[in-house]
């Protein structure tokens, strides 16, 4: 019996796990939701927090409700409108700024 020639090939190459380019699960806005309401319940709808649906959903830093309901940034509504296909002026219309 011959010996192995080498180190033994690599079976598997790690990446980085990437969130899907829209959720499976989302619920529906209320008519007059806040955009930091609707984010709590998208978050339960896959039992984690806001804070968590943020950072690890939408690759964003935690924003305390007020910050969200008044002026969040454009590219965290234009991301949340890509993950829900929502219109984005429906997402935006969710801030006292829409």
């Amino acid at each position: 019996m011959g010996r192995a020639q080498g180190p033994a090939p690599e079976v598997r190459t790690r990446t980085q796990v990437r969130p899907p380019e829209r959720w499976p699960l989302y619920p529906a806005p209320a008519e007059t939701e806040s955009l930091s309401s609707w984010l709590r319940r998208i978050a339960a709808s896959y039992g984690m927090y806001s804070f968590e649906l943020l950072e690890h959903g939408l690759g964003h830093r935690e924003l305390r409700d007020r910050e969200l309901d008044l002026d969040p940034p454009t590219h965290l509504l234009e991301e949340l409108a890509r993950c829900t296909c929502l219109d984005h002026h429906r997402v935006s219309a969710m801030t006292t700024a829409g």
